[in-house]
């Protein structure tokens, strides 16, 4: 797993590349709570178009963003969704709390 950030407009975007497992979702929660408050960024969005498997923990690790950054008043989006991903996100009904978006653009335009 590897992951790259940037902040545009006040949302951290984060750019996810390879598996989002429990071997990885720990280490990236950390690292994802540290930079979003480093960065005093108000929602998240995550780029999906490299992840290429995701378990119960990678749900577990956004659902936890999504609680957190609700608390504070931010939301958190989601993009670039392929269909293995897309497939686990409607089972495990993630996607009914966290909008999925075509692309970046139309996820920073719904989050204004």
């Amino acid at each position: 797993m590897d992951f790259q950030t940037s902040v545009q407009d006040r949302n951290l975007i984060i750019w996810l590349t390879g598996e989002v497992d429990h071997h990885t979702s720990e280490d990236l929660r950390l690292k994802i709570e540290k930079e979003y408050d480093r960065q005093n960024a108000r929602h998240i969005i995550f780029d999906m178009s490299d992840v290429t498997f995701m378990d119960s923990s990678g749900i577990g690790m956004i659902m936890g963003r999504y609680k957190a950054i609700e608390q504070q008043g931010g939301q958190v989006a989601v993009y670039g969704v392929n269909v293995s991903i897309g497939k686990i996100m409607q089972i495990s009904g993630l996607h009914k709390i966290i909008p999925v978006y075509d692309s970046l653009e139309a996820a920073k335009q719904a989050l204004r």
